[in-house]
């Protein structure tokens, strides 16, 4: 009886699959736009991630899979001799689940300890939420040496959240949205220097 169950949802896949139109080639996903600044208690980061949205990613979104977006955030203090210092790291995740009945992205956001909601019904709108980087906390200002270097490193993992039996055999081609970019290294930068430094 499972046998034939399980038979039935992989037909079902397959046949759901034929709907699904032909994948293109895109271009590889990349961080861009790393611009560095301060308040009078952080180092913060914006950035941007380019091409992180390929057909199958927005196809698996569209269907319902939730998906999330991590960034990876580095601080590390340049040495001549020795190898670099680690400062600090940080996490930031913009996730999105697309509501089928009411036809909407629901976005969430945890880029520095608060979380926000939001909605919308547009894919633009939700390309850009997921894709900016705005404001980020990296490391306590005045934790930062002021005549030593530093540089931040940015990378982006977009994966789509693994689904069970028996989602797994109706979405199966889901699995194979998992990407990641390179680490993007900003130039090298002074606390003196910090609010023109950008890359």
């Amino acid at each position: 009886m499972k046998g034939t169950i399980a038979r039935l949802l992989i037909a079902a896949g397959i046949v759901f699959s034929l709907f699904i139109p032909f994948t293109s080639a895109h271009a590889s996903p990349e961080i861009t736009d790393v611009f560095l600044t301060n308040t009078a208690e952080d180092l913060i980061v914006y950035a941007s991630l380019r091409d992180g949205f390929s057909e199958g990613l927005v196809e698996a979104i569209q269907s319902g899979v939730p998906t999330t977006f991590t960034f990876h955030l580095e601080l590390y203090r340049n040495r001549n001799v020795w190898l670099d210092e680690p400062v600090s790291s940080r996490q930031a995740k913009h996730s999105v689940k697309y509501d089928l009945l009411r036809k909407e992205y629901r976005f969430t956001r945890d880029d520095s300890g608060a979380v926000e909601e939001r909605t919308t019904k547009s894919l633009a709108d939700l390309k850009s939420w997921m894709s900016e980087l705005e404001s980020v906390p990296l490391a306590r200002y005045n934790t930062l040496i002021p005549n030593d270097r530093y540089y931040v490193r940015v990378k982006a993992e977009m994966k789509t959240t693994k689904l069970f039996f028996p989602l797994n055999y109706i979405f199966f081609f889901v699995s194979f949205l998992d990407e990641k970019t390179g680490w993007f290294e900003s130039l090298p930068f002074t606390v003196k220097g910090l609010r023109n430094e950008h890359r």
